[in-house]
């Protein structure tokens, strides 16, 4: 009889013998090649490196977000990571927040932050004042008003009704109205 090489010689296999044989070992031979079994991923890969193609090396095998935890395709992890919501973001008015505020809760964030600009209280005052949390920035006193830009501190007190945090000035800054 004829004898032959195995058809995944050129991929390390040394099987030679009779022809009438071959087939048989093509079907068990572990340098045959077979499809990658992950979803998308069309590589046909040598049987003995499949298992460290399909954990570790193909771009369509699944990998946990760090972040939210769920499944993604390892080549979407950047695009993923991008809006992802869990991802920690730092606050655009650099309010100090740094990384604690998760992606999805900045815009919840956005509404309360400190240093928020917005326009005074004051009916008719074009002044603009970094919104503070006890939401009682502007004083009105006779014609003029005073504004804190404050950093709030522990502890409670009351005014005119109001509940407001004990506050340290930063800066003091009157203006006309």
């Amino acid at each position: 009889q004829l004898t032959v090489y195995c058809t995944w010689k050129n991929n390390g296999c040394q099987w030679i013998d009779q022809r009438s044989l071959l087939e048989e070992h093509i079907s068990v031979c572990s340098f045959g090649t077979v499809a990658c079994s992950n979803r998308g991923c069309s590589v046909d890969v040598i049987k003995t490196d499949l298992q460290q193609h399909v954990e570790m090396l193909c771009d369509f095998r699944a990998v946990e977000c760090s972040y939210c935890k769920e499944p993604v395709v390892f080549g979407n992890l950047n695009a993923h990571t991008t809006m992802c919501p869990k991802v920690p973001v730092s606050c655009p008015n650099d309010c100090g927040s740094g990384e604690t505020i998760s992606r999805e809760d900045l815009a919840s964030h956005m509404e309360i932050c400190p240093r928020k600009v917005v326009a005074c209280s004051i009916v008719g005052c074009t002044f603009k004042v970094y919104f503070n949390i006890c939401n009682f920035a502007c004083v009105v006193a006779r014609d003029q008003h005073v504004y804190w830009d404050a950093f709030v501190t522990v502890g409670l007190a009351t005014r005119s009704g109001h509940t407001h945090r004990n506050i340290t000035a930063t800066s003091l800054v009157q203006h006309q109205r």
